[in-house]
């Protein structure tokens, strides 16, 4: 099924190019590294929105865009021919319950918009119930949420529902309004980095299909890539997202076990609070990347961030090794 979802993303993915920043560097050698950890959207990909789409949501920012009326059609197709598929998997009829119309309706576009509506709505329910529980920053599984998303538009039998292809749903949304490609060098500077048998490793604000734009777009698993199983640590996972420092004190814990000192790893990100300030708080040095404006966060005027300092800025993937290898 995860070839499935890969050729999804590879056909709704196109070229993307960097936009410049006009962002000073600041480059030195780094010395005594033994891991680098990355952030992913907006650091090893391009992001089109900037970051996981789901942050979109949360921050408001995603909501003109997510009613259009092309996505709209686009996801009530979709939808439409996913709950066709669930019912003839489990043998029901639709009798018994209203159908998303068939193809070539008018309703497609009321029925995909409505469907968003219902998906984004429930997103900010979920975090608001996260936050209620003493979770400063909530992560959803964006699973669960399509999947109470899809029942609260139609009431499939319960046998059906467990047959709705909600990944696939998940997928088509979020490559539509969160577009990404490789960043330039981002392969390279991996392979670079994994020949100098450097541990590498992700924390990234992330859903499950964060870890197949991998082998979609760069034609090269994680795990083919070198990233290590164990040192991979996304958000939806633990329900708890950037800038919480809790992904990153997992990592901290991880690396201990294998003798890693937090001194000797870096981090590499392009959000000033998501990523360099909780990654200089736990003792990792940090890597401010900075070559896309799409994606780069600064966080100007942000208490939170007040005083924090990567210990070198970057505009190119390549300049990363320079500074970790030695010539």
């Amino acid at each position: 099924m995860s070839i499935q979802y890969n050729q999804i993303i590879c056909d709704l993915s196109r070229p993307l190019e960097p936009l410049p920043t006009g962002q000073n560097e600041v480059i030195r050698k780094i010395a005594g590294i033994r891991a680098v950890f990355f952030d992913i959207y907006g650091t090893l990909f391009i992001s089109g929105s900037g970051d996981v789409g789901t942050d979109g949501v949360s921050s408001g920012t995603s909501t003109n865009q997510n009613g259009s009326n092309s996505l709209g059609e686009s996801i009530g197709k979709i939808f439409r021919t996913l709950c066709h598929e669930a019912l003839d998997a489990t043998k029901c009829e639709s009798g018994a319950f209203r159908m998303p119309p068939h193809s070539g309706s008018p309703d497609s576009v009321a029925l995909g918009q409505k469907l968003i509506v219902c998906y984004q709505q429930e997103i900010l329910r979920v975090h608001a119930k996260q936050k209620q529980a003493g979770i400063d920053y909530p992560e959803v599984d964006i699973v669960e949420i399509w999947r109470t998303a899809a029942q609260s538009v139609i009431a499939l039998p319960d046998e059906a529902i467990s047959n709705l292809d909600v990944k696939c749903l998940a997928i088509e949304y979020e490559a539509r309004t969160n577009p990404v490609w490789p960043m330039p060098f981002a392969i390279d500077c991996i392979d670079r980095l994994a020949s100098a048998n450097l541990m590498l490793g992700i924390i990234s604000n992330a859903q499950f299909y964060t870890p197949l734009l991998f082998p979609a777009l760069m034609q090269r698993t994680l795990k083919e890539l070198a990233f290590s199983p164990e040192m991979q640590y996304y958000s939806y996972r633990y329900g708890m997202a950037k800038p919480s420092e809790f992904l990153y004190r997992q990592a901290l814990a991880g690396l201990e076990e294998k003798g890693i000192k937090p001194s000797e790893m870096l981090y590499v990100g392009n959000d000033m609070l998501n990523d360099i300030m909780p990654a200089a708080r736990v003792g990792f040095q940090t890597a401010l990347f900075a070559g896309d404006r799409r994606s780069l966060r600064l966080r100007a005027g942000d208490s939170r961030v007040a005083g924090v300092v990567p210990d070198i800025v970057v505009k190119d993937l390549t300049r990363l090794v320079d500074c970790v290898l030695d010539d």
